[in-house]
Parts: C-alpha cells; sequence; structure tokens
C-alpha cells in the first residue's frame, strides 16, 4: 500500500511545517494549480481515495476518519 497526501492550494512552508510537526512520513505534494482536485473533482476536503494497483478508483470518502480503526475498516472492505 502506498500513502500520498495531496494538499490543495496552501502554502509551501505551511505544509512543510504541518508535515514536520506530526511526523508525516509519506509523501506529500502541494497541488498549487488546482490540477489534481480539479480532475478528481474533489469539492470539500479532507478527501480520500483508495486506488489499486491498476489505477483504479476503488472508494472514495469525503471528510476525516473518526480514528485508525474507522480508516482500517475503509481499508479491509477495499481489499476483499
Amino acid at each position: 500500500m502506498l500513502v500520498i497526501a495531496i494538499n490543495v492550494g496552501e502554502d509551501e512552508s505551511l505544509v512543510r511545517g504541518f508535515v514536520e510537526e506530526t511526523g508525516i512520513t509519506f509523501p506529500t505534494a502541494i497541488d498549487f494549480t488546482h490540477a489534481v482536485s480539479g480532475d478528481c473533482q474533489i469539492k470539500y476536503i479532507p478527501a480520500t481515495f483508495f486506488i489499486d494497483d491498476a489505477g483504479v478508483i476503488k472508494s472514495m470518502r469525503v471528510g476525516a476518519f473518526r480514528d485508525e480503526a474507522e480508516l482500517l475498516d475503509s481499508l479491509e472492505s477495499i481489499m476483499k
């Protein structure tokens, strides 16, 4: 599994500070031009996409996960 964070439109220094402060270790990109969010029709954040090895979106969720257990349940349901 690969996790990538894509920040939409925020200042790079704010994103870097957040990544350092929270200890995020997965790749983080910034969508300065809103190209990714436009292509994926993201209207609300956060949005989470579960994409398989073939690049097919298997599931999409708008809003934050309540906790780690909810995230793991989502992962388990799409990996069946």
